[in-house]
């Protein structure tokens, strides 16, 4: 089985700290120059048009994997059942503050079974893959890639909690601050995230001491 992690890089400090929890024996990919509000959805189909793995790891930078051990079961698990791919569903029933769709996976966190999912983006009509769709509460440019592999592959899905700071979602195995790009520019979100890296950090070294 071949892994590789993939991220959309769009702050060095965030990007060091997220890739601090990859084992350094994984290949991490940073792609830059995908900051347009659309790039949420171009990049998805870039890395899974253009990787060379069998299993990508989409993992956003202010996503902290403190048990990359878990990442792995959930790949095993995806082989072992036939999942095409997995993640956090963008709905209240995973997430406090995210109400968009059960059949939207929030890209904060996934992995894709690339053969899998690559002969569904490849038939993906571009020009409707931005339009409202009117399952979704929320106008993201990456629902209807997402429910277009919904529609045609077995997904898998994540339970999440809420952190005690209210906004941080925790995966069991990763905690995800949300609101990355006020990081350095809003006092209190800076500060937030920074406190959710380092509780991170010392999740880390409970597991490896």
């Amino acid at each position: 089985m071949k892994l590789e992690v993939h991220t959309r890089f769009s702050n060095l400090t965030l990007y060091k700290r997220m890739r601090e929890f990859i084992p350094e024996q994984i290949k991490c990919w940073s792609h830059s120059g995908h900051n347009h509000y659309t790039d949420a959805l171009w990049y998805l189909v870039h890395i899974i048009n253009t990787a060379e793995c069998e299993y990508i790891v989409n993992v956003d930078e202010d996503c902290y994997i403190y048990d990359w051990q878990k990442v792995e079961e959930i790949v095993d698990q995806m082989q072992r059942d036939g999942i095409a791919y997995t993640g956090m569903p963008d709905s209240l029933d995973y997430c406090d503050h995210r109400n968009n769709s059960d059949m939207v996976m929030n890209p904060f966190f996934n992995v894709f079974h690339v053969e899998q999912c690559r002969k569904v983006v490849s038939s993906m009509v571009v020009g409707e893959l931005l339009a409202p769709n009117p399952y979704c509460n929320f106008h993201e440019p990456f629902n209807n890639f997402f429910i277009q592999l919904f529609e045609s592959l077995p997904a898998g899905s994540i339970r999440t909690t809420t952190h005690p700071d209210g906004i941080t979602t925790d995966t069991g195995f990763a905690l995800h601050t949300w609101y990355s790009r006020e990081y350095g520019n809003i006092q209190e979100e800076t500060d937030r995230i920074d406190a959710v890296y380092f509780e991170a950090k010392e999740r880390w070294k409970a597991r490896h001491s």
